[in-house]
């Protein structure tokens, strides 16, 4: 068996094109890795790491599609580890597929007991990012850039995930969607404070009145009771995501006095995230939707 070879060369969009013309059986182009890789080489954050282009023993392609045709497609010529020989096996691209705290970790950026290493942090920030822009927004972006994003919300993001990751708040998994800490997020951004989202949040998860000889806040709780209650008999996926967004945003206004909850928009986010102009400007009317469902449930 010939021995692999690894060498570090410069490929342009013509050599890359070469390389692309022994693609034979690879898999399909992933367009959320394409976009990301191209947008990292026109923006000069391109890095060359370990991970080579790969031709096996009949020089074949086998590893590096997406980031060949990224070079086609940026224009622009980047370094690459290129590796040949390599043995043809069944083994390539199987391992775990590193989540972004884990490289940050590595990348010895972030602290292992810091709150941005807690498994609902990352979530709540591609959250953030994809309803400032658009849905999958957040698969485009680098761990660097949505580290960047937390850090800018830090003082918001943190008490949120503090009141989320309570032992006593696990029973009900759905009131630790992304979904409802991004309208507990906006509600603290508006002024809400923190404490009386802790207690919107704790009738939403257990149910419990707290308020029985207080009418008013009686009723708050039957408004966040009733949101908890959609929350239980809704599955939170892609069709019914911005109906509990409302419904949340909704209940925390009733709760906190009608307090005005607004959405967070693309420009507490964009310095870090690279964006078009047609996505600086997209903006979801969420607080329409909002108010009529806070008219629904006052009407009863």
């Amino acid at each position: 068996m010939s021995e692999m070879i690894y060498v570090k060369k410069l490929i342009t969009p013509e050599i890359a094109s070469e390389m692309l013309l022994r693609n034979q059986n690879n898999r399909n182009i992933k367009k959320d890795t394409l976009k990301k890789i191209v947008n990292d080489i026109k923006t000069g954050k391109w890095e060359m790491t370990h991970q080579a282009i790969a031709f096996d023993t009949d020089g074949n392609l086998i590893d590096g599609q997406n980031r060949l045709t990224a070079v086609v497609m940026a224009g622009i010529p980047v370094e690459m580890m290129v590796s040949y020989n390599a043995p043809k096996s069944e083994k390539i691209d199987i391992g775990v597929r590193r989540s972004d705290t884990d490289s940050l970790y590595m990348a010895g950026i972030i602290e292992k007991n810091s709150i941005e290493k807690v498994n609902l942090t990352y979530p709540l920030v591609s959250y953030i990012i994809n309803k400032s822009f658009y849905a999958r927004k957040s698969r485009e972006c680098t761990a660097t850039q949505k580290h960047n994003v937390y850090l800018h919300l830090k003082d918001y993001i943190d008490p949120i995930i503090e009141i989320a990751r309570a032992k006593k708040y696990r029973a009900c998994g759905k009131t630790r969607s992304a979904t409802i800490l991004y309208a507990m997020l906006c509600a603290f951004h508006n002024g809400v404070p923190c404490e009386i989202i802790k207690e919107w949040h704790y009738i939403a998860s257990t149910g419990d009145y707290l308020f029985k000889e207080d009418i008013a806040k009686s009723e708050a709780g039957k408004c966040v009771t009733y949101f908890a209650t959609c929350v239980n008999t809704t599955a939170i996926d892609v069709n019914t995501d911005t109906i509990i967004l409302a419904k949340a945003m909704s209940s925390i206004r009733h709760y906190a006095n009608r307090t005005v909850i607004k959405r967070l928009y693309g420009e507490m986010v964009y310095p870090f995230v690279t964006v078009t102009e047609k996505e600086l400007n997209y903006a979801p009317d969420l607080d329409h939707m909002c108010n009529e469902e806070e008219r629904r449930i006052a009407n009863g």
